[in-house]
């Protein structure tokens, strides 16, 4: 299985360009927790891009477990032995909204963030 250690001299891909601190910010701080100083050869829009950039032999990136199931021809996806970080998601929608499935959801993850 790779580790983040063995990552050290691979070229890498990150994703989002814009919206810092992103998904690419929390790689970056995993990758230096772990004592790799990443290698980045470019930061793209989205994580097609990254693929892409992959599947053309740019070099690796690194993809949360749910993009993982993204295939690409000519791309390998491989769980890290060591990764077991976790990323900070946000949830956006529309304040006004009265829709009753975004209502019951949203209890749900304030629930689960341990808010009201």
């Amino acid at each position: 299985d790779p580790t983040l250690l063995r990552l050290k001299s691979e070229s890498l891909v990150l994703f989002p360009k814009e919206g810092r601190p992103s998904f690419a910010d929390e790689v970056i701080a995993l990758m230096r927790r772990a004592g790799v100083e990443p290698r980045v050869t470019a930061i793209v829009e989205d994580v097609n891009a990254a693929l892409g950039l992959v599947a053309a032999g740019a070099g690796v990136t690194l993809v949360p477990a749910s993009v993982a199931a993204i295939r690409r021809p000519f791309v390998r996806t491989m769980e890290m032995a060591d990764a077991s970080a976790k990323v900070p998601v946000s949830l956006t929608y529309l304040t006004d909204s009265r829709v009753p499935v975004l209502r019951a959801f949203l209890d749900v993850a304030r629930r689960g963030k341990g808010q009201k």
